[in-house]
């Protein structure tokens, strides 16, 4: 065959090949098509106006999103007093193995842990549950913070699919984030109780101050307030 016939044939084939990748991670992330739909709908409800309605959603969504990926994993999210016993039990005898029940805060760090989510991501995922509980029990109706709830969602699902789509690198990326979460636990001996505290102190926004010259700053306010929240529950 002369080239004008092979050209054509080798363009065919990398373009079949390019649709099927992008298929395939298309596939990976179509569980997470629940989650996309609800944000429409929250998004209609913050257009017209009803904030604190759209912040109770904003909420279920993030239940939503969370109960989706545990069910892509093989693993069930339950809050109650007797699954959270069987999840500390399976989680002192786990070794590497991932336990079947898990509470939502030990799923949270599973997701950290496995790359799921990033640093930032994970202190988006903590604003849209303070926001949602304080729109759920104060009737909260704050338009800056309905919309900056609607964002943070927005932003852990986006880096929740695109971390979906490509599992070696989501697994790169969460050794590379035990590393340095190991590094600096090492540095100042911190606790592994510590972590969500640091994570409130080091997170503004989309901004991640981790390599900042104000990091000692950070971990004395963290320690200090898990001290005090130790003292609390003693």
């Amino acid at each position: 065959m002369g080239l004008n016939v092979i050209l054509p044939l080798l363009g065919g084939l990398a373009v079949v090949a390019v649709l099927a990748v992008v298929i395939l991670m298309k596939n990976r992330t179509a569980y997470l098509g629940p989650v996309r739909e609800e944000l429409q709908k929250e998004k209609a409800w913050l257009r017209r106006g009803e904030y604190n309605a759209a912040m109770v959603r904003g909420r279920q969504n993030l239940e939503l999103l969370l109960k989706l990926v545990a069910e892509k994993n093989g693993i069930r999210l339950d809050n109650s007093a007797k699954a959270q016993e069987e999840a500390e039990r399976q989680n002192q005898n786990r070794g590497k193995k991932t336990p079947k029940v898990m509470t939502y805060h030990q799923f949270n760090r599973w997701l950290s842990e496995n790359g799921y989510i990033d640093r930032v991501a994970r202190w988006e995922l903590n604003q849209v549950r303070v926001i949602g509980n304080k729109a759920v029990h104060e009737n909260y109706a704050d338009k800056d913070d309905a919309w900056n709830q609607f964002n943070y969602l927005e932003d852990v699902l986006k880096t929740i699919t695109e971390r979906s789509q490509n599992p070696k690198k989501r697994q790169e990326q969460a050794k590379q984030q035990k590393q340095e979460s190991d590094h600096h636990k090492k540095k100042y001996e911190l606790p592994d109780e510590a972590e969500p505290f640091l994570i409130r102190y080091l997170c503004n926004g989309k901004h991640c101050h981790q390599d900042s010259g104000t990091w000692s700053n950070h971990v004395c306010k963290a320690v200090t307030e898990l001290e005090g929240k130790n003292r609390s529950l003693a």
